[in-house]
């Protein structure tokens, strides 16, 4: 804080600075007692000059933090002169330095007053944080702008001192330098594994089956992925050695040595795998078995000697090279470097979660948690966590943090509850015996000094025709595979191979389970190891528990929907009424009609229910390398089903710029609690820009999809919301027009017709269906005809002829009957299943036959395709008011709004989906109805000749306007000018949003959104 003169009556700078030292060193235990860990106006402890902070912060196991203060406006300035500058005494540059505009009211308070405000978190700062990309190890230098990353980066955000408290814990490890620590790992890693294979292989004995042992017991396929794992399994046990041997009481008194201690005590100071197995064997009589039977396991006997001592001797210098870069327990290492070790993710289906993600996530969940007092130990303790696929532990580790946050901020200390959540809280299960490990190891390490004896983090089985975690469907406890597979392997105390997992025990249930469904090559239960029997012995198995829980009338779980739905209903069967349930999901979960049955579950057995998407880009992810749209879900289980009565109601999060790092994320937490308590049903959220927006989604009936997420802009969510409902919305004036005609559904107006594998297939395909399909040939005219493909070249008018001609199809059973009915239910109208807007023109088409000459010369109606399905209708105005509707922009708004866009780009609709997707009541007979009928008869053949442009250039596209203006007038709003204007605003909001523009440059170029 600038040191100025006070003001008589007016609080002096220094003693604002005080107090705020004093309120924040009482927020944390490490800080509590210690006189030292926040300072405040102590001179000399800065820089070579000596400068005095305003507040340092600092632990030995991290970096220091600065903390300068001024009146009004956070000290930019101030902190940005701290940074690179080296603590007295100490080898530590600061590397983040956090900016507070302290109150300016607060100046007239009196000391106490001020001391007792801040305790009670009632005054009200501003914050900005500067970070500097810097190393420890590295030499004093001139930092330039370059250098320094300030966050927010406009503007600041606003806080408590439990607020900053949080912002100087996340500070101590910037993004920039857990990411340059991670890659140099993980390139140290590959290097390792790259000596350590062929050494392996030389053995030739033994060398190639050690090497597809070690794989297979990490689950891993892939020889050189097995030993790239297995050499980070080693890094952070080595590491956890270390601290153990430093901290545990126990294992000091047993005699557990250090990775030096070992390395000094040996002849050659290497360290040799019988001498790291002798010390793992240690740690196992205390227990850390499902972090070190892991590790154990994969140091496997047959290694060569002088291979293993040497990986093992640079993974101990790099352990303590990590150790010295003090970055403590603040790195994921699982969820940092498993995303550049791992090359199979997607084809495993396996999701690490970001750390940015699982901060969020676990921070809005654990906010849920109802505890009468956070300050009891005993009461933290007590509390049930669960993630029954939990990967590498992202999602686990990042909701210990917060309840220990929360405990430590109400004036606790978390070895008070650490041993119980250990041994009881915390159920952490996955069927990879890698994850379970760096789930135990990354919780292991928060209070290495507190020793736990069993645990309930524990591999689950899939080979034997087992289901893994599924198996708690309809079971309440699990065998732990790792515990019985490594009970003989050392003279060791054997941690319990029975983990209890009862219905309705857990208060948080938080995951990002796997997303597999059986289609497109992929099968579930393809784990490494598992024989094809096998395999399907299990698939099958999850059929039968399906059949079960429908049968006890269970939707949430529905095999269309994946394995992400059957972990949604087995997080359902264990929490407690009054639970959280925390998960991410593919956003199709809100969208498609296979999760039909999830959102009518969720929105009847849950309350306060919160769904984020992000819509930045396709490089905003919240998996790591997944490449698909994904969502957050956040619930409250009731403790009664909802009342009917009750409005079905999802509060939707878009956020525009996702968090770029942990601090970011906590603020979001926030932002997001803050947001979802205002008054109004539609919003933005500002972090010093416009980060998202928000919207509060009453459906029109339970399970219809949850339409507004996946929308960057909340004023186009709030007239989607009124297009559902029959009504054109202004938001610019908040006018409302009502359609002339009311709305249904295409099931009610048509018939849908069947799906392309019972029509048939293209010729080399698969034999399914009645007829087998080539492209036409134009010398031909075909006896079956069929619109079976989507084709962006010619498919640009309403009006299209069919792409293939059909043969009745060899070898097929029942032949006259299959194709009789597939001929009975030929259409001349189509819709789109699977819409690219990016080039296609058309979301429902008329056929005209195909026409040569200036001829037609086949009968206009056809079978459709994989691109496109039949819809027969008996009136031929009715079939011209879908069409015009279909390819308006009002038509395609909803058509968005209704359909999956997991990919960008796209609107695709599931078979099943189509009977729901709702349309005007066109078929009405009403003067509204015949009205549009009669408006959409006399202008289809005007219409039906118009060149389109791409569905995402309706923006620029003369002929779409044309077509939208038919549309009003079907609607009964003809003529109306203020209805012309609101459309064309609609229509610029909608061609702005990700889901339609998919990213594509020259549509952002056109909507300046890129230059």
């Amino acid at each position: 804080m600038n040191q100025q003169p006070g003001s008589p009556g007016l609080m002096q700078e220094t003693a604002f600075n005080n107090a705020l030292a004093a309120a924040l060193s009482l927020r944390r235990q490490d800080w509590r007692g210690n006189p030292d860990a926040v300072i405040s106006e102590r001179t000399g402890v800065l820089g070579e000059n000596r400068l005095r902070p305003d507040l340092l912060v600092s632990s030995p196991e991290a970096y220091p933090i600065v903390v300068e203060v001024e009146w009004g406006e956070p000290a930019i300035a101030d902190a940005r002169q701290r940074l690179g500058k080296r603590v007295v005494g100490s080898d530590f540059p600061v590397r983040s330095a956090v900016a507070v505009g302290a109150p300016v009211e607060t100046r007239r308070w009196s000391a106490a007053q001020l001391e007792q405000e801040l305790l009670a978190g009632h005054v009200s700062m501003r914050y900005a944080v500067l970070s500097a990309n810097i190393r420890g190890d590295e030499p004093d230098r001139e930092l330039n702008d370059a250098d320094v990353t300030r966050w927010p980066p406009q503007g600041y955000v606003t806080g408590s001192v439990e607020d900053l408290a949080c912002l100087c814990e996340y500070a101590t490890a910037p993004p920039s330098l857990v990411s340059e620590v991670s890659q140099r790992v993980a390139s140290h890693i590959k290097f390792i594994t790259a000596y350590l294979h062929p050494s392996i292989l030389r053995q030739r004995a033994v060398g190639a089956e050690t090497v597809r042992e070690i794989a297979h017991g990490l689950g891993q396929e892939g020889e050189q992925q097995g030993l790239r794992l297995a050499c980070c399994i080693w890094l952070t046990s080595l590491r956890l050695q270390d601290e153990l041997a430093a901290q545990s009481q126990s294992l000091r008194q047993a005699g557990l040595q250090s990775v030096n201690q070992l390395r000094n005590a040996a002849p050659t100071r290497l360290l040799t795998d019988d001498a790291v197995r002798y010390q793992w064997d240690k740690i196992l009589s205390v227990n850390y078995g499902a972090i070190f039977n892991t590790a154990r396991k994969s140091l496997h006997i047959h290694l060569p000697t002088d291979t293993s001592t040497s990986a093992l001797t640079e993974l101990g210098d790099l352990a303590k090279d990590i150790t010295l870069l003090r970055l403590g327990n603040r790195i994921d290492f699982a969820g940092e470097l498993f995303p550049k070790l791992l090359e199979d993710r997607e084809e495993t289906a396996a999701h690490y979660t970001l750390p940015e993600t699982a901060e969020l996530l676990a921070g809005l969940a654990v906010e849920r948690i109802s505890l009468a007092d956070w300050a009891d130990a005993a009461s933290v303790g007590q509390l049930r966590i669960a993630d029954m696929a939990c990967g590498t532990g992202a999602l686990l580790r990042a909701a210990y943090r917060h309840i220990r946050r929360r405990h430590e901020s109400a004036g606790g200390a978390a070895q008070g509850f650490h041993k119980a959540m250990m041994e009881q809280g915390i159920t952490g299960l996955d069927i990879n015996p890698l994850a379970t490990h760096m789930t135990a190891s990354g919780l292991s390490s928060y209070e290495i000094a507190t020793e736990y004896h069993t645990s309930n983090i524990a591999t689950a089985a899939v080979p034997g025709g087992l289901t893994g975690s599924l198996e708690l469907l309809i079971s309440e406890q699990l065998t732990d595979v790792l515990g019985q597979t490594t009970s003989d392997a050392a003279a060791t105390q054997e941690r319990p191979s029975i983990i209890p997992v009862p219905h309705q025990s857990q208060h948080l249930v938080i995951q990002n389970p796997p997303y597999l469904r059986a289609r497109g090559g992929r099968r579930m239960f393809d784990v490494t190891g598992i024989q094809e029997p096998e395999r399907l012995r299990s698939e099958k198995r999850l059929g039968k528990i399906r059949s079960q829980l429908r049968q006890e009338g269970d939707e949430i779980t529905d095999g269309q929907a994946g394995l992400g739905a059957d972990f949604s209903a087995l997080a359902h069967r264990k929490l407690l009424p009054g639970g959280v349930f925390a998960t991410v999901l593919p956003l199709t979960a809100a969208h498609a009609e296979s999760w039909a049955g999830f959102r009518r579950a969720i929105e009847r057995e849950y309350r306060d229910i919160t769904a984020i998407a992000f819509t930045a880009d396709e490089s905003a992810m919240m998996s790591a390398d997944t490449y698909m749209n994904e969502m957050l879900l956040l619930a409250t289980k009731r403790d009664a089903p909802k009342p009917a009565e009750e409005e079905n109601g999802v509060f939707c999060v878009n956020l525009s710029v996702p968090p770029g790092s942990l601090s970011e994320a906590f603020w979001y937490v926030k932002l997001i609690t803050e947001a979802g308590q205002s008054e109004g049903n539609y919003g933005t959220i500002f972090q010093g820009e416009r980060i998202g927006s928000w919207a509060k989604t009453a459906t029109p009936e339970p399970g219809f999809p949850w339409f507004t997420l996946g929308m960057r802009n909340h004023e186009l969510a709030a007239a989607v919301a009124e297009l559902f409902q029959g009504r054109l919305y202004s938001p610019t004036d908040r006018q409302l027009w009502d359609f002339g005609i009311g709305f249904t559904t295409l099931g009610q107006l048509a018939d849908i017709g069947p799906t392309h594998d019972l029509i048939g297939h293209p010729r080399g395909g698969d034999g399914r269906g009645a007829f087998t399909f080539d492209p036409i040939d134009p010398r031909d005219i075909p006896i079956y005809p069929a619109l079976w493909a989507a084709n962006a070249d010619t498919q640009t008018r309403i009006t299209v002829q069919p792409t293939h001609s059909g043969q009745p199809a060899a070898n097929n059973p029942d032949q006259d009957t299959n194709l009789l009915n597939m001929l009975s239910q030929r259409s001349d109208l189509f819709i789109s299943r699977n819409l690219r807007m990016t080039s296609q023109a058309i979301a429902m088409a008329r056929t005209v036959g195909i026409m040569m000459g200036g001829r037609i010369w086949t009968d206009k109606r056809m079978m459709g395709g994989r691109a496109w399905t039949s819809l027969q209708i008996g009136d031929d105005a009715v079939k011209a008011s879908l069409a015009i509707w279909c390819n308006s922009t009002l038509g395609l708004i909803i058509r968005v709004a209704y359909a999956q866009t997991t990919q960008p780009g796209r609107a695709t609709m599931q078979i099943n989906a189509l009977g729901g997707f709702p349309v005007p009541g066109f078929a009405a007979d009403t003067p509204a109805g015949e009205h549009a009928r009669a408006v959409a008869t006399a202008n289809f053949d005007e219409l039906a000749g118009l060149e389109l442009q791409p569905v995402s250039y309706a923006f620029a596209d003369d002929n779409r306007k044309r077509i939208d203006a038919v549309a009003l007038d079907m609607l009964g709003l003809g003529g109306n000018a203020d209805a012309a204007r609101v459309l064309d605003s609609l229509r610029s909001l909608w061609c702005r949003e990700p889901a339609v523009h998919g990213g594509n440059r020259d549509l952002l170029q056109q909507l300046g959104l890129r230059t």
